[in-house]
């Protein structure tokens, strides 16, 4: 009866050793042929090409600039058109940096529940939060400054979504 379940480690695990990684790639498209997982928070800004994201159930396939959120343990992927430029830049967070969030920056009882969280920013709001990931890298090794740049990012998809444009 249950021979045709499945488990995580079934899936490929991917792990970070730092905190907090940043990372900007641009390619043509991108072919995931897998489901992954890891234990840690994925941000991804997307601001070019035409995608596919699979988060769990959930699937969005667009090709506004938007922002993703993945939380530890999900299974997603992402494919992308290969006859376009697929530019995004991510963020990889240890999830026991959401212990440093406070209640008042993080609506951390939705946030904590949601495997997806994804946001299409307006011009305006896509020029703050590519301001936000370009200067992570500069605090990526102070772990309370990264933990408050990670939580104001993803206050400001909250309120994204919060005004309509995402889920």
């Amino acid at each position: 009866m249950f021979e045709n379940k499945l488990y995580l480690t079934d899936f490929e695990m991917q792990s970070i050793e730092r905190d907090i990684i940043c990372e900007y790639k641009s390619s043509p498209g991108l072919y995931m042929p897998y489901l992954h997982w890891h234990p840690h928070y994925e941000i991804n800004l997307t601001s070019d090409g035409e995608y596919s994201v699979y988060n769990n159930t959930d699937g969005v396939k667009d090709n506004r600039p938007a922002i993703f959120i993945h939380s530890p343990y999900s299974l997603h992927r992402v494919c992308a058109d290969s006859s376009r430029v697929y530019s995004r830049q991510i963020i990889y967070a240890k999830k026991e940096l959401v212990q440093k969030f406070t209640p008042a920056s993080v609506v951390l009882p939705e946030f904590t529940r949601a495997n997806l969280l994804y946001a299409y920013p307006n011009d305006s709001e896509l020029c703050e939060l590519r301001m936000l990931f370009d200067y992570m890298p500069n605090i990526a090794d102070d772990i309370t400054s990264g933990a408050l740049l990670i939580a104001l990012i993803i206050r400001r998809t909250e309120q994204i979504i919060g005004g309509g444009s995402g889920k």
